[in-house]
């Protein structure tokens, strides 16, 4: 009876052990979410001011945000590229047909709890695990520099360029280059 009362005693011990270490491991409500460095610049926010500025916003119905990775099952066996995808996307392009080279990209918010993909598996372990995503929800891109826009856009031509700027995933901020394409097509920018 003795020996039965110590296991006891010992159990209970390590149960209020494990529940304390988990509750001092918990992030405080403070520091889920914090703000993108001081010295990443803010995206400005797009009006157009004159008349020869156009305001564009994401069409989140006709636009999607996506990721791809490679997938190894089991560490040994090669696995596919997969693809999750998501329609919650926000954010402007403020267009000068004037001077199209001072065209203003806006910040794009992408909602990361909506990715999904072929595995309802993975996409609970990519928004738990690794994103966090009940913690933060979002992913944003703050633009810096629009680079190798031409001085003028032509309806129905496809110009390449680079946009540069700061992704935020949870709370790191990181400097991030993405090739991009623009066309006007019927007043719809592509």
């Amino acid at each position: 009876m003795k020996t039965l009362r110590l296991y006891f005693i010992v159990l209970t011990g390590l149960v209020l052990l494990g529940l304390a270490i988990t509750l001092l491991r918990q992030p405080t409500a403070v520091n889920k979410v914090q703000a993108p460095l001081e010295t990443i610049t803010r995206a400005p926010i797009l009006n157009a001011s004159t008349n020869t500025q156009q305001l564009y916003k994401i069409d989140p119905a006709q636009s999607q945000a996506s990721y791809s990775v490679q997938e190894t099952i089991l560490q040994t066996i090669e696995g596919r590229t997969v693809v999750g995808k998501t329609k919650g996307i926000s954010g402007d392009i403020l267009i000068d047909s004037k001077n199209f080279a001072q065209s203003q990209l806006g910040k794009i918010t992408i909602d990361v709890e909506g990715l999904t993909s072929d595995s309802n598996l993975r996409d609970d372990r990519i928004r738990k695990g690794f994103l966090e995503s009940s913690n933060y929800p979002e992913a944003v891109f703050i633009p810096e520099k629009l680079l190798g826009l031409p001085e003028r856009l032509e309806p129905n031509q496809t110009y390449n360029f680079q946009i540069e700027g700061y992704l935020t995933v949870k709370t790191t901020p990181a400097k991030t280059t993405w090739d991009a394409t623009i066309s006007l097509n019927d007043n719809k920018l592509v």
